[in-house]
């Protein structure tokens, strides 16, 4: 009975390691391995995954419309190639994007640290809204917010 629990429990960490491991890297478009139609549909299922979240409405769709052209067949090699290509920027930009990274901060006043996650475009968005706002908010230059003396 312990050896059975045993070994259900390795398997069940050897398939979560095994899935784990295969959202290492994007998913790439390949249209030389043929199953074209295969290939849309798990595209089209991943991006619906947590590993694509951070992909816009207008890549979304550019997306789409590459992969309908792909699959339908009208488009001549060279086409086909650049749409593949496109297919592919934006999957892997949307992947990187997607990543969820997490920095460890220590609590002003305890010896706790506190942990803050987000995902690389959101870091990427903060960093930008705080240049944004420290350059409109700059500080006056000395001479403009001292106080000017006058000589009785």
């Amino acid at each position: 009975m312990k050896t059975t629990v045993f070994v259900l429990a390795l398997f069940a960490i050897g398939i979560c390691s095994a899935s784990h491991a295969a959202d290492k890297s994007a998913i790439q478009l390949n249209v030389a391995n043929g199953d074209i139609a295969g290939q849309v549909d798990l595209i089209m299922k991943k991006i619906e995954q947590a590993q694509y979240v951070e992909l816009s409405k207008k890549d979304r769709a550019e997306l789409t419309g590459n992969l309908t052209e792909i699959e339908s067949g009208s488009l001549d090699p060279a086409s086909i190639a650049t749409a593949q290509s496109e297919v592919n920027e934006i999957l892997s930009q949307a992947f990187e994007d997607s990543k969820l990274v997490c920095t460890y901060y220590q609590v002003l006043g305890t010896r706790q640290r506190q942990k803050a996650c987000m995902t690389v475009a959101e870091k990427k968005a903060a960093q930008v809204k705080t240049q944004r706002d420290i350059k409109h908010n700059a500080i006056p230059s000395l001479n403009q917010s001292a106080p000017q003396k006058s000589n009785p």
